[in-house]
């Protein structure tokens, strides 16, 4: 008996650290940072290390971008 795996699921990663994160959301970490500190990515600390949820961080970057642009459209 074999198993099928859908391998887009197995390419995609749950966490990421916070430099894929910038590359991911095309960012600077320096950015990335300060989403972090304002609370609008997740995080998960594990010791001093910190990892991003991507399925959160998704939703939270779509959301802030969504929101910036309807922001800027009232100008």
């Amino acid at each position: 008996m074999t198993t099928r795996r859908n391998p887009s699921a197995a390419s995609t990663p749950v966490v990421i650290t916070r430099r894929e994160a910038a590359e991911r959301y095309k960012l600077s970490l320096r950015q990335v940072d300060h989403f972090l500190r304002a609370d609008i990515l997740p995080q998960l600390r594990i010791g001093r290390s910190v990892r991003i949820p991507v399925e959160q961080a998704d939703e939270a970057i779509m959301s802030f971008a969504v929101g910036r642009a309807a922001d800027q459209s009232k100008r």
